[in-house]
Formats: C-alpha cells, sequence, structure tokens
C-alpha cells in the first residue's frame, strides 16, 4: 500500500536527519577546538564535512516533507483542483465521486478526518513545496537576496546578518525544537512526525501484515 511505503520513507528521512544534525555538532566542536597548531588543510577538510552534513541534513528534512504531502495528496481528494485535472484526464465525474467515497472510507477506517498533517484544508507548507519555483522567484524580485537554506539551534534564532530578515532565508531548520521556516512561517516536524508515527500505527492495526516494527507510536 503506498500510503504505507510513503509514512516508512518518512521516518527514515527523519532518522537519517537526525544522523547528521549529530554528525554536523561534533565535527562543529571538533572545528570550534582545534589547536593553533592545526593544518590548515585539517581545517579545510572539517569545514567541508561540515557542509556536506548540512547539505544531507536538508536533503533528508526536504525528502521527509515531500513524502508528508504526497501522504496528505493520496488521503485527501481536493474537491476543486484535483477533481478538475482528473477530469481533464478523462476521469468521469463518476468515478471521481467512487474515488472520494474510497479515500472517505480509509480516513474512517484509520481515524484520520480532521488529523492535522492530513487535512487537506492544511495545505500552506505542501503549497511552499509544489510551487517552490514561484516562492523563489517572488522572493528573489522582492529583495533582490537570497540565502537558500540554514541549521540553527533555538538559542541562535534571532542572529541575523544586518542586511538579512527573516524572510530573506527561504528555508531554515531549528535543530534542537526540529521547527521547519520556510519565509518567515514556522511548521512544527515533531507533530508531523507524529502523525506520520500514528499513520503508520493505524495502518499496522488493520493489517495483519504488520508492515514496519517502526510503526508503533511514541
Amino acid at each position: 500500500m503506498e500510503l504505507k511505503a510513503l509514512g516508512v520513507m518518512a521516518i527514515d528521512a527523519l532518522e537519517v536527519a537526525e544522523n547528521s544534525r549529530w554528525k554536523k555538532r561534533a565535527l562543529t566542536e571538533e572545528l570550534n577546538s582545534e589547536s593553533p597548531s592545526m593544518a590548515a588543510d585539517d581545517t579545510q577538510q572539517l569545514v567541508k564535512k561540515i557542509s556536506a552534513e548540512n547539505y544531507k541534513l536538508f536533503r533528508n528534512i526536504h525528502s521527509f516533507l515531500s513524502c508528508c504531502a504526497n501522504v496528505s495528496k493520496l488521503i485527501w481528494l481536493n474537491p476543486k483542483a484535483d477533481s478538475l485535472d482528473l477530469q481533464k484526464r478523462g476521469v468521469s465525474k463518476e468515478r471521481i465521486e467512487e474515488i472520494s467515497r474510497k479515500l472517505e472510507a480509509i480516513r474512517s477506517k484509520l481515524q484520520l478526518n480532521g488529523k492535522g498533517t492530513f487535512y487537506w484544508e492544511n495545505r500552506e507548507l505542501r503549497n511552499h513545496l509544489e510551487h517552490y519555483n514561484i516562492r523563489l522567484f517572488s522572493l528573489m524580485a522582492e529583495t533582490g537576496n537570497m540565502c537558500s537554506f540554514r541549521t540553527c539551534d533555538s538559542s541562535s534564532l534571532s542572529q541575523r546578518a544586518t542586511d538579512t530578515t527573516e524572510k530573506n532565508y527561504m528555508r531554515t531548520f531549528v535543530v534542537d525544537t526540529k521547527q521547519y521556516i520556510f519565509q518567515g512561517s514556522l511548521y512544527d516536524l515533531s507533530k508531523m512526525e507524529q502523525d506520520i508515527r500514528y499513520l503508520l500505527h493505524a495502518i499496522e492495526e488493520n493489517d495483519p501484515l504488520r508492515f514496519s516494527p517502526r510503526a508503533s507510536p511514541n
């Protein structure tokens, strides 16, 4: 079942991101504690490793968010936009109504109606991801400058370059609180993780195959 695969991929991505987070922290501590006698080449290698872990961190956070967005798409059929797209592809209204009824039955069976991450009206972050290019071009047109992404701890969240505001950052990941900020809008990844684990648990409870041992909620 596609929902199972997406849920497991989401958790996998988040776990890899967490691993990169700790690797980056350890490397940063090593860099900050370097002795004056450390060779310049060694320092440069540490900087490169920190940068590589930072990219891994963001890559897997993005994978987690993409999986969450796709779960939402599979569970909820937008009555207007999705139905119109299906009709353009030649799907009849009767068939679309049948699909909607089946999705309603799935949501009811898994007790997902009204669940935050999976509620179709809660589409803001999903729209950011789907229309990334528009967000990027709009930001560039508005500011003339753009900082793609960064990571930070909540204690340093307010620290900025003198000419950079929060919205100038396309994406920020606050590592200690698992908060994701997209152009100033804050999203709680811990809540999204909780919802994904709830989904996997609900699927497991209704599936004798017991898809994943990690599906149980915290």
